[in-house]
């Protein structure tokens, strides 16, 4: 396992008041939220809702103007950029900006939070990084050759290498096929079953479905509504969120929720 285990009654996150944005603009409204260890949260919510700068003030990106954030206890604030690295890995991986590194060494440089100072305990830590996300055979290849679903597997694969305990992604499976996209759905899956938290925003509302244990609805900056994959689907909350009409299903090959979407 990724993680070391953890009570997962504890609360390991915490947003209480959170207003923030960009220059006088605010996105977010008095939000708050909390995610405990051990869960898989997905943030949903339509364009423009204020997804993506939620999981930039939860992972201290972004400072809000107003509320506090608390990572296992402690203000965000009163961390490092080093301290909040060690806390937690992040995929937000944009392939504009990406370094020409191989993913081996894409990998190795995530390491530096964790002190590690042997080449050997390196070396292991990459290895074991890239095998768990199913990217080995792409060690020596140069990140910005790589295909949507292949970048992303390495990413992951670094943020793990970086802390594997609590992971935060962007739209994991945004840009991927159908194939890398379900994959991507499993080891995220994979991962949160052997402990790791997980909180992400997908695009996807069927992925989020299959692989959440919660799902929190953010609309206009703030949470409304936040609940259980389950009840996700069958209260209605989805038409309120995204403004549409919805049918109910189940997945033919896992039983779990699965939602068709009109327009109204």
């Amino acid at each position: 396992s990724w993680s070391a285990a953890m009570n997962n009654d504890r609360v390991i996150l915490e947003l209480d008041g959170v207003t923030a944005g960009y220059g006088t603009r605010s996105i977010l409204h008095g939000l708050s939220l909390s995610v405990r260890a051990g869960e898989f949260v997905g943030i949903a919510g339509p364009n423009g809702s204020g997804k993506s700068t939620l999981l930039r003030v939860m992972t201290g990106l972004l400072e809000p103007s107003e509320g506090t954030v608390r990572l296992k206890g402690t203000p965000m604030r009163e961390l490092s950029a080093r301290q909040r690295a060690r806390s937690f890995g992040t995929v937000f991986l944009h392939r504009e900006s990406l370094p020409s590194f191989s993913a081996g060494e894409y990998v190795r440089q995530r390491l530096f939070a964790r002190g590690i100072r042997s080449a050997g305990e390196e070396d292991a830590a990459v290895e074991r990084a890239l095998e768990t996300t199913g990217a080995a055979r792409l060690a020596k290849q140069n990140i910005r050759t790589l295909s949507a679903g292949e970048l992303q597997l390495v990413s992951i694969a670094g943020a793990l290498a970086q802390n594997g305990g609590l992971l935060f992604l962007d739209e994991p499976t945004a840009h991927l096929d159908i194939q890398h996209s379900l994959e991507t759905a499993a080891l995220l899956s994979r991962l949160h079953a052997e402990g790791t938290a997980v909180v992400a925003v997908f695009h996807d509302i069927n992925i989020a479905l299959s692989c959440c244990t919660r799902i929190a609805g953010i609309r206009d900056g703030a949470v409304v509504c936040d609940m259980d994959p389950g009840t996700f689907a069958e209260s209605g909350a989805a038409e309120d969120l995204f403004g549409v009409t919805a049918a109910r299903g189940k997945d033919p090959f896992t039983g779990k929720p699965v939602l068709h979407f009109i327009s109204r």
